[in-house]
């Protein structure tokens, strides 16, 4: 989650890399950006399905319609956060 800064406020030092950003004197490149990590609970869900079953990372990509890396990123987000364990093959599963 983003950081939650209150404008109204003065001498926060995020406040000023935070309006740096919203008004760059300089060109801005934002990293990855043609990509969607919003996930809705029935792909999240899916999802888990899909890594409790040792599928790859391709096949879980294929099956929820999303690049790779979107997946990839979900499940180190889900490993951060505790909701999965790494397992045997890693994003790999157990292909055989």
């Amino acid at each position: 989650m983003g950081a939650q800064v209150d404008l109204r406020r003065g001498g926060v030092s995020v406040q000023r890399k935070q309006l740096q950003k919203i008004r760059p004197k300089e060109l801005l490149h934002i990293v990855l950006d043609d990509f969607d990590f919003s996930w809705t609970k029935k792909e999240t869900d899916k999802f888990m399905e899909l890594y409790r079953a040792d599928a790859p990372i391709w096949e879980m990509a294929r099956k929820l319609k999303r690049e790779q890396v979107e997946v990839a990123l979900l499940i180190m987000d889900f490993e951060l956060r505790g909701r999965i364990e790494p397992r045997v093959g890693g994003v790999y599963g157990r292909v055989v």
